[in-house]
C-alpha cells in the first residue's frame, strides 16, 4: 500500500485500487508469482510518480517489467540469465536490486532508465531477504545460512548522477511503451540516438507504403492464434526435453523488423549480396524467413529450427505461402524482389535440426534473434561463423554481442537500434573480411 494506492498481488495478476474511494484503477497480468514479489516506491509529493516492478509474463521475452505511472511507460528487463528469485525497489524509486538463480552477482539498476548501475559479488549465496535503509545509501542482504552483509550504494549513486540522458524518437519513452497501452509505431523506424551518431536509414514514403501492403499479405499467414499456439507448444516441448530455458524462449521478429534491418543494411551500407543464401538461426515459425523473402532478393531463404513444434508450424506456413504466392506475385510483382529462378518464386527451406551442425559456407547473410541466448551458445555460434563463413558474409544479431568472433577475420560494424515486437533492441552487425 502507498499513500493513495492499495495493491493486491495474486499469483498471475495484480489489482491496483484508489485508497480514497476503493475504485479499481489498474489490472496487470504478471508471470507466475506465488511469492507475491513486487517492488514499489513511495512518492509523497506526487502519487503519479509511482513506479511498480513485477515479474513479467513470458510473452514479453523479459523477466521483470518496470511500470512508470507518471509517464505511462514500461521497461522490460532481463537482469540475470536465469530466473529472478528476489528483487527490491528503494522507496525513493532510484534503485532496483535484483537477485538471480545460481547467479553470483547481485545487480543494481536505475528503474527510470533500465541502466545497470552496479553489481555485487555474493558467491552464489541463496539470498532470502534484501533491504535498503532510509537514507538510501546502504543495502542489507541475508542468506538462508543466516549470514548478513551490509553493502555501500555509493558507487551506484555516482553512476546514477552521471547517467546519460537518452532520447527516444516518436515519444516512446523508457525503452518502449508496453503491452497494456497499444501505440501506433510509424513504419519508418523507432530508434535511440546515441553518442556514436549511427542514425538509421530513412525509408521514403513510397517505400513505406509498399511495405505496408506487403505486411498486410504477410500477416495473413501469422494470425494471433497461430503464434499463441506456437508459443505454448514451444514452452511445453522445451520443458519436456529439459532444454536450457534461456536458449529456447520463443520470440520472433515481425515483418517490419526484419524488412527494416535488410533495407538498412542494403541501402545504407550496401552490405548484402544478392547471390548468396539468407539464414535465420533458430527460425521458429519462419517469420524472419518469410519476411526476408518479401523484402530483399537472395538465391535462397533458409531457416533452421530445433524444436519439433515450431518446425512443424513453419512447414505448414511455408506450404500455404507457396500455394498462394504465384497469384499474389502475378498481381503485385512490381512490389516484390526479383528472384533468382525462372518462376520468380522465392526458394524457401526450413531445416529441422541443430544450427551449430549446419554448413554455412554459402551464407551471404545470417540473422540471429539472440536476445536471451546464454554466453556458451553465443561463443559456439561465433566459433561456427569463424570456421564456416566466407568473404563478404554479413551477420546481424539482436542485443548480445558476438565477442568471440575472430577480429582478424571480421569487421565489427556500427550497431543500430530497431523496434521489435518486444521493444527496442540493439542490432549488432559484422562482416567477414
Amino acid at each position: 500500500m502507498t499513500f493513495n494506492k492499495i495493491i493486491i498481488v495474486c499469483e498471475t495478476i495484480i489489482y491496483v485500487f484508489n485508497a480514497k474511494n476503493f475504485q479499481l484503477i489498474d489490472v496487470i497480468k504478471t508471470g507466475y508469482n506465488p511469492q507475491g514479489l513486487i517492488g514499489i516506491n513511495y512518492p509523497k509529493e506526487n502519487e503519479e510518480k509511482t513506479i511498480l516492478v513485477y515479474p513479467s509474463s513470458e510473452e514479453n521475452n523479459s523477466k521483470l517489467i518496470i511500470k512508470n505511472y507518471e509517464k505511462q511507460s514500461y521497461i522490460y528487463l532481463n537482469p540475470h540469465a536465469n530466473d529472478v528469485t528476489l528483487f527490491s525497489l528503494s522507496t525513493d524509486g532510484n534503485f532496483l536490486i535484483t537477485v538471480g538463480k545460481n547467479d553470483e552477482k547481485l545487480r543494481i539498476y536505475d528503474p527510470k532508465t533500465g541502466k545497470n548501475l552496479d553489481q555485487l559479488t555474493i558467491d552464489k549465496m541463496k539470498i532470502k531477504f534484501i533491504s535498503i535503509n532510509s537514507d538510501m545509501n546502504l543495502l542489507g542482504t541475508s542468506s538462508e545460512k543466516g549470514k548478513i552483509d551490509i553493502w555501500s550504494l555509493n558507487k551506484a549513486y555516482e553512476k546514477l548522477e552521471e547517467k546519460e540522458k537518452i532520447f527516444i524518437e516518436n515519444n516512446v519513452t523508457n525503452i518502449h511503451k508496453g503491452i497494456f497501452t497499444k501505440i501506433d509505431i510509424p513504419f519508418n523506424h523507432v530508434t535511440l540516438k546515441d553518442t556514436f551518431e549511427n542514425y538509421p536509414y530513412e525509408i521514403d514514403l513510397e517505400t513505406q507504403e509498399k511495405f505496408k501492403k506487403l505486411e498486410e499479405y504477410y500477416t495473413k499467414f501469422y494470425s494471433t492464434e497461430i503464434l499463441e499456439k506456437a508459443k505454448i507448444e514451444a514452452k511445453e516441448e522445451s520443458e519436456r526435453k529439459k532444454l536450457k530455458k534461456e536458449n529456447f524462449i520463443y520470440g520472433e521478429v515481425n515483418f517490419r523488423a526484419i524488412s527494416y534491418i535488410l533495407l538498412y543494411l542494403t541501402h545504407e551500407h550496401n552490405l548484402l549480396s544478392k547471390n548468396g543464401y539468407f539464414y535465420d538461426m533458430g527460425s521458429g515459425t519462419g517469420r524472419a524467413v518469410i519476411g526476408a523473402a518479401l523484402s530483399v532478393p537472395f538465391e535462397k531463404y533458409i531457416g533452421i529450427e530445433y524444436l519439433d513444434t515450431l518446425y512443424d508450424t513453419s512447414i505448414l506456413i511455408k506450404n500455404k505461402y507457396e500455394e498462394y504466392f504465384p497469384n499474389y506475385y502475378k498481381n503485385n510483382k512490381e512490389m516484390l524482389p526479383k528472384y533468382k529462378n525462372e518462376k520468380n518464386i522465392p526458394e524457401i527451406e526450413f531445416i529441422h535440426g541443430d544450427f551449430l551442425k549446419i554448413d554455412l559456407s554459402k551464407a551471404s547473410f545470417i540473422f540471429i534473434n539472440s536476445t536471451t541466448f546464454n554466453d556458451k551458445l553465443l561463443g559456439d555460434l561465433a566459433q561456427k561463423f569463424n570456421e564456416d563463413c566466407q568473404h563478404g558474409c554479413v551477420v546481424a544479431n539482436t542485443t548480445m554481442e558476438l565477442n568471440k568472433l575472430d577480429k582478424n577475420k571480421w569487421d565489427f560494424l556500427p550497431y543500430f537500434r530497431r523496434y521489435m515486437s518486444w521493444g527496442i533492441a540493439t542490432i549488432n552487425v559484422y562482416k567477414r573480411k
